[in-house]
């Protein structure tokens, strides 16, 4: 399943992703999500299989990115 953001800030609010990712998972779906800011944070803490981060919200500035995948290792 994927989940991505709304095209308005007001229509779903950051728990609601939070709430829909630990509830599909703990029914067995595979999720994934490109989100950012609250919305990011919260499915985080839903524990989703794979997170699409943007340069704005990755810790891991974008020079340090190679093409072996040394910067997804660091998040491991």
């Amino acid at each position: 399943m994927l989940l991505s953001g709304p095209q308005s800030e007001t229509v779903v609010p950051p728990r609601l992703y939070q709430r829909l990712a630990a509830d599909l998972r703990a029914n067995g779906v595979r999720v994934v999500a490109d989100l950012a800011g609250e919305r990011m944070e919260a499915v985080v803490e839903a524990c989703v299989d794979l997170l699409k981060v943007g340069d704005e919200e990755s810790a891991v500035p974008a020079a340090r990115v190679g093409s072996s995948g040394s910067a997804s290792r660091q998040f491991r």
